[in-house]
């Protein structure tokens, strides 16, 4: 009889047993080493110099290539035009430099080239020849020069600068400054200092400044070198002018129409002049071509830099109320000669003329004048306002210390202020003495007479703010304060707590602003004819009622108030309007830091509720 354990045991056994060989069939299968495979054909990484770049006259020429590289191949595969005798040095099998025997040719242009029979370590020759120009240092030339050749119009205190194509000295302390080259030089002559900026831009200042309306030579001699020994082959020279004189401006401006007859006419130039060409050629003329004789002064013009003023002097006062044109002609010389003025400069003014008043606003006889308007007075001259009110009465009569007066536009026009009454005649007189900044007067007397008008009409609730608190245990009564009115339109609605809310707090501004009622809370609307004189502000008692004229329950209300003359005068604006609060409570409220208290009593009794 057999053992069950030992049964289950060979069993077990034979399971493990037949997972491992199931497992070991699943295991990786060797693989065989693979034959590496031939490198591809070679290529050109880089050379030295790069594309651009230029070589300096002892440095070597250097190939790198992607991979190792049979040296007797590449260097059979060299070649450079035009010919160059020097040796291969190979830093490692992809790195090789060729250095030239001597010095390459300064600013020579050379091809290098490598046939297709440079070969890799393995044999494997290049795909294609490769070939690669490049250029050795060249020349020193100048690159770039301010001002620019031929260039006109040059301020005198221009500074000259000169770009170089390479590095002239090297760079220096400001104390060395001194010992570098100062390689420009003017025609005509010029006292100045420069500067090197940096190692290839030198810029150069004249000491005070260049003479204008002057041709200048500017020249780089030949002979200057780099810091690589190349030289300046041959003089670099240009040329450029000065600003030419020129009118900067002129008084009288053109068209003015005040100049006083003991006036005179002021030129500025852009430099000193030769004052015998200008004042030659200068002329003051009337439209009718009646020359005006005068004397000249001068100022100005201490340095050939600075502008200098000519100023023209009639030698008798000249008439009121003449056209005149000036002209300074063509060919006007500058004090250094050269080039004159290349077009003449002509232009035109008036002087002023006889006082007079030209225009008033109101006008004589105008009626309805508004009451706060000023009245504008136009004059033909500039007055002489220091005394103008010494010439001015106005009737009904105001003291002159309630008059004040506005003046503008070359004193030729003022606006007064003082105090009038509605629909009241007035009359302003000028005098015929009054006299104008210049001494002449009007000559004759002006008078203009015009009435104001009414008031502004107005109706306004006679509370301050837009909210008011009344009892409800007795009779509302308010009042409306109104002026030129026939009669007030009332409006009364009632209002929600929430419409309430918004108008005080919520809602802000704009919710008051642009309130409008519903029509469906109207209680009431009704009008009350009033009658009072013109132009006083009257006080109207008005009850607050329903319908029927029975008093308001508490509660929240709101009134528009509006006036037929009032929607004429403005038809836009608004109607006047007021909430009400009507309450049998009396709030008081008392805040602290963190806490609040109301007390409500009843406004009959004074008891709290």
């Amino acid at each position: 009889m057999r053992n069950p354990t030992a049964v289950r045991a060979k069993r077990i056994l034979a399971i493990l047993t037949l997972l491992g060989i199931l497992l070991s069939a699943c295991g990786p299968t060797p693989t065989p080493t693979p034959t590496p495979e031939p490198l591809p054909p070679p290529r050109l990484l880089m050379h030295t110099p790069a594309l651009g770049e230029e070589l300096p006259l002892d440095a070597p020429i250097e190939l790198v290539f992607d991979q190792p590289m049979d040296r007797a191949s590449v260097e059979a595969a060299w070649s450079i035009s035009p010919t160059v005798a020097g040796q291969f040095r190979w830093s490692d099998d992809r790195t090789v430099s060729f250095v030239p025997e001597g010095t390459l040719e300064r600013g020579q242009r050379y091809r290098v080239t490598l046939a297709a029979t440079a070969r890799n370590a393995e044999g494997t020759p290049l795909e294609e020849a490769v070939s690669f120009d490049f250029s050795t240092v060249g020349f020193l030339v100048v690159s770039a020069v301010q001002p620019t050749p031929g260039v006109t119009e040059v301020p005198p205190d221009t500074a000259v600068t000169v770009v170089f194509n390479r590095p002239v000295v090297s760079l220096v302390s400001i104390g060395e400054q001194a010992q570098l080259p100062d390689p420009v030089t003017f025609m005509p002559p010029v006292a100045g200092k420069g500067e090197w900026l940096n190692t290839s831009i030198y810029i150069f200042r004249p000491e005070e400044s260049f003479l204008p309306s002057t041709e200048y030579t500017a020249r780089v001699a030949a002979g200057l070198t780099d810091t690589t020994g190349g030289v300046l082959t041959q003089d670099y020279v240009w040329k450029f002018s000065t600003i030419r004189p020129a009118v900067q401006s002129y008084e009288p401006a053109s068209d003015f129409s005040y100049l006083p007859p003991s006036g005179v006419i002021t030129v500025t130039f852009n430099q000193p002049m030769d004052h015998a060409s200008v004042q030659e050629r200068f002329s003051l003329m009337t439209a009718a071509k009646e020359k005006v004789s005068g004397t000249f002064r001068w100022y100005g013009g201490e340095k050939p830099s600075s502008p200098e003023k000519m100023i023209f002097v009639p030698d008798s006062p000249l008439p009121r109320g003449t056209r005149f044109i000036a002209t300074v002609g063509a060919g006007s010389q500058a004090r250094g000669g050269g080039a004159g003025l290349s077009r003449a400069v002509s232009w035109q003014f008036s002087t002023v003329p006889e006082p007079a008043l030209r225009k008033s606003t109101p006008s004589d006889g105008q009626q309805d004048w508004p009451v706060y308007n000023s009245v504008s007075l136009v004059f033909a001259s500039p007055m002489d306002t220091q005394v103008f009110t010494r010439y001015l009465s106005i009737n009904p009569t105001v003291p002159l210390t309630n008059v004040y007066t506005y003046w503008y536009d070359y004193d030729t026009q003022v606006d007064l202020y003082f105090p009038k009454e509605p629909a009241t005649a007035y009359e302003i007189v000028l005098d015929a003495a009054m006299p104008d900044r210049y001494g002449g007067t009007l000559g004759r007397t002006y008078r203009i007479r015009f009435t104001t008008g009414n008031l502004d009409p107005f109706a306004v609730f006679n509370v301050s703010g837009n909210l008011a608190s009344v009892s409800a245990y007795t009779h509302t009564v308010f009042y409306v304060q109104h002026l030129n009115v026939s009669r007030l339109d009332l409006a009364l609605y009632s209002l929600s707590q929430g419409e309430f809310m918004q108008i005080n707090g919520f809602g802000g501004w704009d919710y008051w602003y642009n309130y409008t009622p519903s029509e469906a809370n109207l209680i009431r609307r009704w009008s009350v004819e009033v009658s009072a004189p013109s132009n006083k502000a009257t006080m109207t008692r008005l009850e607050l009622t329903d319908a029927e004229g029975n008093d308001l329950p508490p509660g929240l209300y709101y009134v528009e108030l509006t006036a037929p003359e009032v929607r004429r005068r403005w038809p836009d604006q608004k109607p006047e309007r007021l909430m009400l609060v009507r309450s049998r409570l009396h709030l008081v409220l008392k805040q602290s830091r963190n806490e609040v208290l109301i007390w409500a009593t009843d406004l009959a009794t004074g008891r709290p509720v």
